[in-house]
């Protein structure tokens, strides 16, 4: 339930396999709104052993109008914070990670100015946690607009994915504003590099993005995701890369 692009020949091509939507076509359709919701784990070294800690995220945005409220009722107590006029997502403070993995279903319910309320219950069910992600390289060439990576196999992960997020209005890079892309065809296996043209994106020059390596683990019941230190970058702005070495 995250928004996931391919990049083929410079054209964007959306996929949304782990995606819940009120399917909205045009302001006359009943009110309703767009969840994405998926697992995020974070590792933490303690006296030399990784402990895992897991927490669900959700976030949600009405393409077509606003949002002015909205809660969330599931297997753990959760909030829900405005990002704009028309998304919500959850916090994901440390105190919201836990070693249990997430199981259950979770009542989405949102309002918009008019008043009307829409629900939706996705439920969550990962199995297995992923093991530890080391990206050996991670660089942005603004000479050629593309991101290379190169990692070393995950336990248990079976795609791999960039993640790029927009700066907003208020200079903040808030979650529901993620984007994910394949590394590689999803099918492909074994891979552990991979280069992203930015150019099918059409980003303004100048954008600031915050960009991430991220292994993923898909199932029929919810997606787990473990996510590298971001890196800022400014598209196209020198010849050489933006990134701090």
């Amino acid at each position: 339930m995250k928004r996931l692009m391919y990049l083929k020949n410079l054209w964007v091509v959306v996929v949304l396999p782990f995606f819940v939507s009120g399917c909205l076509k045009s302001k006359d359709d009943p009110f309703d709104y767009n969840v994405d919701i998926y697992v995020l784990q974070k590792n933490n070294e303690v006296d030399g052993v990784t402990e895992a800690k897991f927490a669900t995220y959700i976030g949600i945005y009405n393409p077509i109008g606003d949002l002015a409220s909205a809660e969330v009722n599931g297997p753990t107590s959760m909030s829900m914070v405005k990002t704009g006029i028309n998304a919500y997502e959850t916090k994901l403070a440390d105190s919201e990670f836990s070693t249990t993995l997430p199981q259950g279903v979770y009542r989405i319910t949102a309002a918009n100015s008019q008043g009307q309320v829409a629900s939706h219950n996705p439920s969550i069910r990962i199995d297995k946690p992923l093991g530890k992600l080391v990206v050996e390289s991670f660089e942005y060439n603004a000479a050629t607009n593309t991101v290379k990576a190169k990692w070393l196999p995950v336990e248990n992960a079976n795609a791999y994915y960039m993640m790029y997020s927009l700066q907003s209005s208020q200079s903040n890079y808030y979650r529901v504003n993620n984007r994910y892309i394949y590394w590689h065809d999803k099918d492909e296996q074994g891979v552990t590099r991979g280069e992203i043209c930015l150019d099918g994106m059409e980003l303004i020059a100048g954008t600031p993005l915050k960009i991430a390596v991220v292994a993923g683990r898909e199932g029929e019941q919810g997606t787990l995701m473990l996510e590298s230190e971001p890196l800022y970058i400014k598209i196209k702005v020198n010849e050489e890369s933006s990134i701090p070495q």
